[in-house]
């Protein structure tokens, strides 16, 4: 959490505070600076007890993934920009396979 407000403090405030100065998005970059500093205000407030949620239920689901039997393969089938369509294979170990196949 100190990441992140580090790159409030150092990176996004400064660059709102700039928006703001120049007034090239207009009466909404007094809006950035300010929803910048509602943002740092709720991670200092509130960051450090949120990622220890956040880390206590990844490391729940993990537990619970070392347990569970072992997936099933799925097929998924990915549309792409390219007029071509994109399947990906996953194993039973996790590890995915794509061939594509013309439409």
């Amino acid at each position: 959490y100190k990441g992140e407000i580090g790159f409030l403090t150092y990176y996004v405030l400064p660059l709102a505070a700039k928006l703001d100065t120049c007034g090239v998005f207009g009466v909404t970059s007094d809006e950035f600076r300010i929803y910048a500093s509602e943002n740092l205000k709720e991670w200092t407030e509130r960051g450090e007890e949120m990622v220890k949620k956040y880390v206590a239920k990844y490391e729940e689901n993990a537990e619970k993934q070392e347990t569970a039997p072992p997936r099933q393969t799925s097929s998924m089938v990915n549309f792409t920009n390219t007029g071509t369509i994109e399947e990906e294979e996953e194993g039973e170990d996790g590890t995915v396979e794509e061939y594509e196949n013309e439409p």
